[in-house]
């Protein structure tokens, strides 16, 4: 890590807030939100510094030991592509978690307004149907942590760049996706 990186995020913490850039952490987390509106209520529970993580916009916090970078991606799963090969292509900080978060609608009737899930798998592509989609498998281990501290397992959520918003589309992805 280059000396002006750090001191540019020492400086940025010096403002109030108490993480220190990634700098003497083992454990980095990235949490990536599509939107600043689904980060807002993150940045009231505590201090954000803001800073880089290569070549992306991120804002940096100490979570249980941790050092959390939030990284806002824009919609939809190409976005958020692009968004984490600026940091995983760019940084000389290993990613060890990643986390997708934010705001979504249920395909399916028993999840209800500000439940927590966590998926087995990810499902990307087109609302048309399974032959469509690519799928990726999340970590056993993290999906039954997440289970233990409240979240709803899911086996499937689908990711789309645009809002599903017919009832048809629902009904066929319902068939794959939570």
């Amino acid at each position: 890590v280059s000396g002006s990186r750090i001191r540019s995020r020492e400086r940025a913490c010096e403002a109030g807030c108490t993480c220190r850039g990634g700098i003497g952490f083992a454990v980095h987390i990235l949490i990536t939100f599509a939107l600043d509106a689904e980060f807002a209520p993150w940045r009231r529970l505590r201090p954000f510094c803001p800073g880089k993580w290569g070549l992306a916009d991120a804002h940096w916090t100490e979570i249980g030991g941790a050092q959390v970078g939030v990284v806002l991606t824009g919609i939809g799963p190409r976005q958020a592509a692009l968004k984490v090969s600026e940091i995983v292509w760019e940084s000389n900080e290993t990613v060890r978690v990643c986390i997708s978060a934010g705001l979504a609608g249920a395909l399916r009737p028993e999840y209800r307004l500000a439940d927590v899930l966590a998926a087995r798998t990810v499902s990307t592509g087109s609302a048309q149907g399974p032959r469509e989609s690519r799928v990726i498998e999340c970590d056993p281990s993290l999906v039954a942590l997440a289970g233990e501290h409240g979240a709803q397992i899911a086996g499937r959520i689908h990711t789309a760049d645009r809002v599903i918003s017919t009832a048809g589309e629902k009904r066929r992805l319902a068939a794959e996706a939570d």
